[in-house]
């Protein structure tokens, strides 16, 4: 592997890595062998577009700033997590139910 890192060399932490290094471009590979992602699109309303204060969190999915570890998720982003989680379970419903 030509990045050098800490994790050990199993094919999950190679793809993690890949994962967090550029997520956006590994999504292509990671459907391709069978992945189902679901972003959230805009479905989270107004909050999505929330500019008085930082926040994480895009159409791709919730996050958070953290950095240097000092700072807690806000209200709003833990909502945004909670509402991913939501619309990730009702997805997968209709896919258990579509078998």
């Amino acid at each position: 592997m030509k990045y050098k890192t800490n994790l050990s060399q199993s094919k999950f932490s190679q793809c993690l890595f890949f994962v967090l290094l550029n997520r956006l471009t590994s999504i292509t590979q990671l459907v391709h062998h069978g992945l189902i992602f679901v972003p959230i699109g805009y479905t989270f309303g107004g909050g999505m577009f929330e500019m008085e204060k930082v926040k994480g969190g895009s159409p791709y999915g919730a996050g958070t700033y953290a950095g240097d570890g000092s700072r807690q998720p806000s209200e709003l982003e833990l909502a945004q997590a909670f509402h991913q989680g939501k619309y990730f379970a009702g997805i997968a419903k209709k896919l258990k139910g579509s078998q």
